[in-house]
């Protein structure tokens, strides 16, 4: 009997060490406001907007897949990505960054110059829509991003970036808005549960 109570325990302690987890993520409403204009110089208009959310704080984690849902909105066809960052500044921010840069000097002053935490943030996913209201499903993370969520989830907090570029500023009217709602992250992951475990480490 005690036998078999040994070969139990250390079966458990084996499968136990490292655990399947499904868990998920959710973020409020994201909204960046374009403002185009026309300029006879052509050039290029990159639009950002930062948001800061509080997430469930997880250590000992491997991320091993993460899945996308979202509706997004806007009144002309426009390209957009999704970006995070597990370091930031701010708890919301709205960025451009122009080129030639005096593009920018004819933008409301709310767009601020863009921060490199934000123009070098890891794209999670990418899209566009031809106008309208449209909803995705099961859109795949970028597995360089990956690290990036992990490192977010470890410190408890994200900054989640909207980004528009705008090859022909002229094709933004004023008052025209991208809007991202219902953005839902579903995340298989593996936890490390050997502290759980102190006798596991004879096991492997």
């Amino acid at each position: 009997m005690m036998r078999f109570l040994l070969i139990f325990l250390m079966t458990l302690i084996t499968v136990s060490c490292r655990a399947e987890v499904e868990t998920h993520v959710t973020f409020d409403e994201i909204k960046l406001p374009l403002t185009g204009f026309i300029s006879p110089y052509g050039g290029s208009i990159e639009f950002y907007v930062q948001k800061e959310f509080d997430i469930e704080q997880e250590n000992d984690i491997t991320l091993d897949e993460i899945l996308w849902s979202y509706t997004v909105n806007s009144a002309g066809s426009i390209s957009y990505e999704v970006k995070i960052s597990s370091t930031g500044e701010g708890h919301e921010g709205l960025f451009a960054t122009c080129n030639p840069e005096n593009l920018c000097n004819r933008l409301p002053g709310i767009y601020g110059s863009t921060p490199d935490y934000v123009r070098n943030a890891p794209v999670i996913f990418r899209g566009s829509i031809e106008g309208g209201t449209h909803s995705f499903s099961n859109i795949r993370q970028n597995s360089e991003s990956l690290e990036e969520l992990q490192r977010a989830i470890e410190n408890g907090k994200i900054w989640v970036i909207l980004k528009v570029t705008a090859s022909n500023p002229a094709q933004f009217i004023r008052g025209d808005t991208l809007i991202v709602t219902n953005l839902l992250g579903n995340i298989k992951l593996h936890k490390n549960l050997d502290y759980f475990f102190p006798l596991s480490g004879i096991l492997f």
